[in-house]
């Protein structure tokens, strides 16, 4: 059985750590009082759901701007830039933040 990595193995020059976490790109604290938004999603898990080890999780370096540029970039090179950028921008946010839309978190700088 493959174990599966951390999504964000080397940054920050965090060494990863535990055991494997299912994190969320978008924080779920950002769509609570939002159930469309939340359950919209659970529904495309695949660009939402990233794994990343405990220590990434645990330690909040998963929630920072540049681990979500990491992990959304690490889901372009799998489902390819359209498809994102519709599920990203397809959100049914109540209010939209900018910083979350496809443009707002790949506009995050990467670290050096």
């Amino acid at each position: 059985m493959h174990m599966a990595e951390c999504e964000l193995e080397g940054f920050n020059d965090v060494k990863c750590g535990g055991r494997i976490h299912r994190h969320h790109l978008i924080n779920r604290g950002k769509l609570r009082g939002n159930t469309s938004a939340r359950i919209y999603c659970e529904q495309h898990g695949e660009i939402f759901w990233c794994d990343v080890c405990e220590y990434h999780n645990v330690m909040r370096w998963a929630d920072t701007k540049q681990a979500r540029r990491i992990l959304l970039k690490k889901k372009v090179e799998i489902f390819g830039t359209e498809y994102c950028k519709e599920v990203i921008d397809g959100i049914p946010w109540k209010v939209k933040p900018p910083e979350l839309s496809f443009q707002g978190i790949m506009a995050a700088p990467l670290p050096d």
